[in-house]
């Protein structure tokens, strides 16, 4: 029985003034296990 995973990400960074970041990704599974999986994180640097 065949399977796979797949995964798409975005990682977003302001400017020096606002010290923000954000990332962001999706995975998916296929085969035995199906579902997909998410998250996001932001970061504050002061």
């Amino acid at each position: 029985m065949g399977g796979g995973l797949g995964e798409i990400g975005l990682f977003l960074k302001t400017s020096p003034a606002l010290p923000l970041s954000v990332d962001a990704c999706v995975r998916g599974y296929l085969g035995r296990r199906k579902g997909a999986v998410g998250s996001v994180v932001a970061s504050l640097e002061f």
